[in-house]
């Protein structure tokens, strides 16, 4: 699903386990610069991270979840 096509008003936010957010995307436009597991360009220790799609329509409930960063190196 194309995120910004389909929602175009939706707004990505990530946050660490303290709740401070990392990464929020421009309203409509998470597909031109999506997370990348990174804060300040620097890369993010392995852990969980939460995130927020709140897709601002009032037909559809805001998603939540958590995405693990793996190393494989």
């Amino acid at each position: 699903m194309d995120l910004d096509a389909v929602y175009p008003n939706n707004i990505v936010m990530v946050y660490n386990r303290w709740g401070s957010l990392l990464y929020q995307s421009e309203e409509g436009k998470y597909s031109s610069n999506p997370w990348k597991g990174d804060f300040k360009g620097a890369e993010l220790p392995v852990g969980s991270y939460y995130f927020i799609i709140d897709f601002q329509d009032e037909k559809v409930e805001p998603q939540k979840g958590v995405v693990s960063i793996i190393l494989n190196k």
